[in-house]
């Protein structure tokens, strides 16, 4: 695509770009991707951001095999340039380590990533994360000393460092991370939906029917095409940075919708912020200044915090929504059955995994995921998080219980009917003490104690 085509100016002159919200992007994004709607704006916004100076997000789609995890990545990559998206299925823990750059006077090699967007698959080596860690922390120097052998057995140290900061997006069938990634990470699971199932198998007909006018159909899509011209004018802006003029909006508003602050919430804040600087970017034609920086206004902010609302509560504890959608669907309402049930003595407070997959049947007929997720990764994932507590039943050691944490407040009128009624007794009141008038200048006379025997 060339500038030419981009540039397509109107008689003022101005780009021929629009004020886009969030709900706009996401109707553009549907055409591929059925429901979904925070998770495409959110990893769309993260590959947004990467034409920032230092604002690029990492985004974790962990879900269960089929959810369209990946293929969420896929489809809004396409929107991207093409030289700009590095797709991996797979990759060493020392690849970017021993990757190819340019050799600087200083003898260091210098592995440029800036402005660039990663998208693996498939979840990485846990030790490529970690090597990572100062590039998603955005460090400002990532330096890594390795060893290169040669021919004859020799040894020479090599000392590489990474350029830049690009967008991460890690597609896995795993829901669990290690906490030091999960902090550095937006978190998000596919919906597994009916609605979306059918949507997508209804898609997924009419793209293996006949692909060829499948693609055609896409190619003709307007809409579709505007949105990659606005990717590529934001691009070739090459703006310098995007400016929040009233942080404090921001923080008080974070502070606000946030429970108990802990401190990965300093982490949070700063994805917060990035959220919101690339839904201004979005716009940036509307928000640019002489200086060619983006100046985010209030309606930006309003919509990135719409986007991180949904979203908020998971991150606090540091699972993904599908970990929090079974916690509340299928747990919780098994404790509490059972526990209405009067079959949970007070030493034994909790549910054995049978009884939340026995609840899960009863409702679904099946389960919702397979055993060995929700036993070896669901389970501890909020055992991790605080979410429950794990303990053994009293009768047999072997068997572990599991009791939530974090239970729904009854209704209101439910609470209010459940507590005591407390009255306080009014003082009973004495009756006047009458006074004749006449009485009042009397002496007070002595009892007669004559009768008396003593």
């Amino acid at each position: 695509m060339n500038e030419q085509t981009i540039f397509q100016k109107s008689a003022s002159g101005s780009p021929p770009f629009g004020e886009m919200s969030l709900k706009e992007l996401s109707d553009v994004l549907g055409s591929t991707i059925v429901c979904d709607d925070v998770n495409k704006c959110i990893v769309f916004l993260a590959m947004l951001a990467t034409y920032t100076e230092s604002d690029q997000l990492t985004v974790c789609l962990l879900g269960q095999s089929s959810s369209g995890k990946t293929y969420l990545a896929q489809e809004i990559a396409k929107y991207f340039p093409k030289e700009d998206v590095h797709q991996y299925a797979d990759v060493s823990p020392t690849a970017f380590k021993y990757s190819e750059g340019e050799t600087g006077e200083d003898g260091k090699t210098y592995v440029n990533l800036e402005r660039t967007i990663l998208l693996f698959t498939e979840m990485p080596h846990p030790q490529l994360l970690a090597n990572l860690r100062p590039v998603l922390s955005h460090d400002e120097h990532s330096e890594y000393m390795t060893t290169d052998v040669g021919s004859g057995g020799s040894r020479k140290a090599r000392s590489t460092v990474i350029k830049g900061y690009p967008t991460v997006v890690f597609c896995s069938a795993s829901t669990r991370m290690d906490e030091q990634e999960a902090t550095r990470a937006i978190l998000l699971s596919p919906e597994t939906s009916t609605k979306k199932v059918k949507g997508a198998t209804a898609l997924s007909i009419l793209r293996r029917a006949d692909p060829k006018k499948y693609e055609e159909m896409l190619n003709s899509d307007e809409s579709r095409a505007m949105l990659k011209r606005r990717v590529e004018y934001i691009k070739m802006l090459n703006i310098n940075s995007v400016i929040i003029p009233n942080p404090e909006k921001i923080s008080k508003r974070f502070d606000s919708i946030t429970k108990n602050l802990a401190p990965r919430n300093a982490r949070d804040i700063s994805h917060v912020a990035s959220i919101i600087k690339a839904v201004a970017m979005l716009n940036a034609n509307k928000r640019m200044d002489i200086n060619r920086n983006v100046i985010v206004n209030d309606s930006d902010i309003d919509e990135g915090f719409r986007l991180w609302e949904s979203i908020a509560e998971t991150q606090g504890y540091g699972i993904t929504p599908a970990v929090q959608e079974f916690y509340k669907n299928y747990v919780v309402p098994a404790y509490l059955e059972k526990k209405a049930s009067g079959q949970m003595s007070i030493e034994d407070d909790g549910v054995m995994l049978n009884d939340i997959l026995k609840y899960c049947r009863s409702v679904e007929g099946k389960l919702p995921v397979n055993l060995f997720t929700i036993q070896k990764e669901f389970l501890p994932a909020m055992e991790e998080s605080g979410l429950i507590i794990k303990t053994t039943y009293s009768r047999d050691r072997r068997i572990k219980l599991f009791k939530p944490l974090v239970l729904p407040e009854p209704p209101k009128a439910e609470a209010e009917a459940t507590m005591p009624e407390i009255i306080a007794e009014e003082p009973k009141k004495e009756p006047p003490m009458v006074v004749s008038p006449d009485s009042l200048d009397r002496e007070e006379e002595e009892p007669d104690l004559s009768n008396l025997d003593f």
